[in-house]
């Protein structure tokens, strides 16, 4: 797999979604209730449930 074909989640939009996109992965922001702000990501979810429907779309 390569690194385009994979994701990674996270609630930290620099350590875990940044850093993701950095290295060259989706970075999927889960929204996180103590970081009330818009995060630059590949898809954002508030739920784990919402997961799977986020992944088809992509």
């Amino acid at each position: 797999m390569s690194a385009e074909e994979a994701i990674f989640v996270g609630d930290h939009p620099m350590n875990d979604v940044q850093a993701s996109r950095n290295a060259g992965l989706q970075g999927i922001w889960k929204r996180n209730e103590h970081i009330p702000l818009q995060v630059d990501a590949d898809g954002v979810i508030d739920d784990w449930g919402d997961l799977w429907r986020l992944i088809r779309s992509l």
